[in-house]
């Protein structure tokens, strides 16, 4: 269920010309330099959750995404629209 659901949030957000918010974190990430292992531990997550998140095979909550955010040193909304805006 968790990889069709992640196949559909991408089919939409591909069809949106957008990335999805797991995609969205691994830019962000990579832009920052970090591995999965280090943004993990920053955000106190485990790096299989991280793994999860940037497929798209799970959604975070409110407070996770806000700690992710935090982690690569942006508000949650510049994280939310980081790689639209400039794209």
């Amino acid at each position: 269920i968790r990889r069709r659901m992640a196949e559909i949030r991408q089919a939409k957000s591909a069809g949106q010309g957008e990335q999805t918010l797991g995609q969205r974190i691994r830019t962000a990430r990579e832009a920052a330099g970090l591995s999965q292992v280090n943004l993990a531990a920053a955000a106190n997550i485990s790096q299989g959750y991280l793994s999860q998140l940037e497929l798209d095979e799970r959604e975070p909550t409110l407070p996770i995404a806000a700690r992710i955010a935090r982690a690569l040193g942006m508000s949650l909304d510049e994280l939310a629209a980081s790689v639209s805006s400039s794209s």
